[in-house]
């Protein structure tokens, strides 16, 4: 079993300019590519490239039910009913795994988010990864603007903590960002200046250990925001539970000797804490 993901390049026929049009197939190919590249259990796995005809582009992967946004439902190209199991909060993203220790991912939201249907967590959207040479860019070849850092957005100032800012705008947002811009550069403004005054009322929806974090990530100044390896030390990522999920999920890439370490764990952190059902 596997899912295949098939563009159709007909949805970019509105474009009228030829080069706007094979900017939105180049997209693809190099997230492909990057996901080709950057092999980790935490990254959608590519099961076969890409193959490119005159009319679309396909590619095949893992399994998949669909994106986190569309769990917080936007299911409006979903036919199956959710998966009533599936109802985790986006705890473990795979940038404090150090995946982007030394690129920058641009492109972090509910949609670049995949479930599978064995339900793990994979990271995708990666073909923004080489920041674009040209700002005109049509909209359906845009990263998505309501999780953008302003200082990549409105200064084009590409780094590791723009990423931290837009993973900050992703957690517990229940699918609708901060700044919910509706792909309106006037709007994502006016959306970035009223962000502090807004931030304090959604930050009392998340638990106490992960709020204060949070408001870090999404400091205006990047200096201010947690490297990944900072986040990934937070106390609300170091919980045992979250800690043996995350083991299982990457057991297949772990080594003997580190295989027995973490079952030897396991057993033990499963006399001491009780799972959810």
């Amino acid at each position: 079993e596997a899912s295949l993901l098939l563009f159709d390049k007909k949805i970019a026929d509105k474009l009228h300019k030829p080069k706007r049009k094979e900017t939105v197939s180049e997209i693809l190919r190099r997230e492909v590519r990057y996901l080709e590249r950057f092999k980790h259990p935490k990254l959608l796995q590519i099961w076969h490239p890409a193959e490119d005809c005159s009319d679309s582009l396909g590619f095949a992967t893992e399994p998949i039910w669909g994106s986190l946004a569309n769990f917080l439902g936007k299911c409006d190209r979903i036919s199956s009913s959710v998966p009533a199991e599936i109802k985790e909060s986006l705890t473990d993203l795979e940038i404090k795994h150090g995946i982007f220790q030394k690129v920058i991912h641009g492109n972090v939201s509910p949609c670049s988010i995949l479930i599978t249907k064995r339900g793990c967590w994979k990271l995708s959207g990666l073909g923004f990864v080489e920041k674009s040479s040209t700002l005109h860019l049509p909209k359906m070849a845009q990263p998505d603007l309501d999780y953008l850092a302003p200082d990549l957005q409105i200064y084009g100032k590409a780094t590791q903590a723009c990423d931290i800012f837009s993973l900050g705008l992703a957690i517990f947002n229940g699918g609708v960002s901060l700044l919910d811009a509706g792909r309106s550069s006037q709007q994502y403004h006016r959306k970035v200046e009223e962000l502090p005054v807004n931030l304090p009322k959604a930050l009392t929806q998340l638990p106490c250990e992960l709020a204060e974090l949070v408001e870090k990530m999404l400091d205006r100044e990047p200096r201010h925001r947690p490297s990944a390896q900072l986040l990934s030390m937070n106390k609300y990522f170091q919980d045992p539970l979250l800690l043996a999920l995350e083991g299982l999920v990457t057991c297949e890439a772990k080594t003997v000797e580190q295989k027995k370490e973490f079952f030897s764990l396991l057993m033990q952190t499963m006399m001491r804490e009780q799972f959810p059902k």
